[in-house]
């Protein structure tokens, strides 16, 4: 199936997603990954007065066009070695496109880290916190950090992340609101995203990747989630803001523990900063 200038190699998969269904395409003899957002929909025009529909419509559009636009400029000032880009946003019978880099079907995560030694963890801890540092210096927040969006890969003999995936991401000065949403994991969720979705007027910022941060790193850590009362719960942001106290491993080292506690605070503000998550990790690689 052609779409545009790419000639589609894999079928659609949607991949437990709503919002986007995606697949490999060819361009150039070149391979892409291919995502096909499922809205907003360009209106087609029957008539030559638009309705007050298809204006509305419009108005979607071009805001869903701004927003990406703006995004994925302040994404390519950052080196490749750190994100995987978007390489071509366009339109095609009405969708909206991204084509990025197509990494393959068996690229390494964090999931593949598990089972490592600790200092190969705290190795990809750091490179993770740098990355984030630097994707925060260009003003944009990720918003759904899991470990299926973070790449390990084997760069200059030490281990590197990079990360993928920004389209649930947004800039730090076009922040969602309750009108337009959110489309993240909730198992990854931080408290004040969750509000947002539940129609509290809460502005976000990049510390909900910090606590996303908090989350994946103990996960790495220790195997699992911290834990909380399931029962009761569905998720760690539920338990943090009922105020229950997430339980962490007593083989976790207190100084880790002391920095994932406050990477999972509840209020944003009082998480940790990423140069003061950078310091601490990179310390303890020394």
């Amino acid at each position: 199936m052609r779409i545009g200038t790419y000639e589609t190699v894999l079928p659609f998969q949607t991949a437990a997603s709503g919002n986007a269904r995606w697949c490999v395409a060819k361009k150039n003899n070149k391979k892409y990954f291919l995502k096909q957002f499922l809205a907003p929909v360009q209106p087609v025009q029957t008539t030559e007065t638009p309705t007050k529909q298809v204006l509305l419509r419009r108005r979607k559009c071009a805001a869903f066009e701004n927003r990406k636009l703006r995004l994925y400029d302040e994404l390519r000032q950052l080196p490749a070695e750190l994100i995987v880009h978007v390489e071509d946003f366009f339109v095609h019978d009405g969708h909206y496109y991204a084509a990025s880099e197509y990494l393959g079907s068996s690229y390494q995560t964090f999931e593949t880290y598990r089972t490592a030694q600790l200092q190969a963890k705290l190795m990809l801890l750091l490179s993770f916190a740098q990355c984030l540092q630097a994707v925060h210096g260009r003003g944009v927040v990720h918003a759904d950090l899991k470990p299926e969006h973070i790449v390990v890969e084997h760069q200059r003999d030490t281990l590197r992340v990079r990360l993928i995936d920004f389209d649930s991401g947004f800039l730090e000065t076009l922040p969602p609101d309750v009108k337009s949403g959110m489309d993240a994991d909730p198992v990854y969720l931080s408290p004040e995203t969750y509000l947002l979705i539940s129609g509290k007027n809460v502005k976000l910022d990049r510390k909900l990747d910090t606590f996303a941060f908090g989350l994946l790193a103990y996960q790495l850590l220790a195997g699992d989630l911290p834990g909380f009362d399931r029962a009761k719960y569905s998720y760690p942001y539920a338990a943090v803001l009922d105020g229950s106290k997430l339980a962490f491993s007593k083989n976790l080292d207190d100084g880790l523990q002391a920095l994932i506690r406050k990477m999972l605070r509840n209020k944003p503000a009082l998480r940790p900063a990423d140069n003061t998550v950078c310091a601490i990790l990179s310390a303890m690689v020394e």
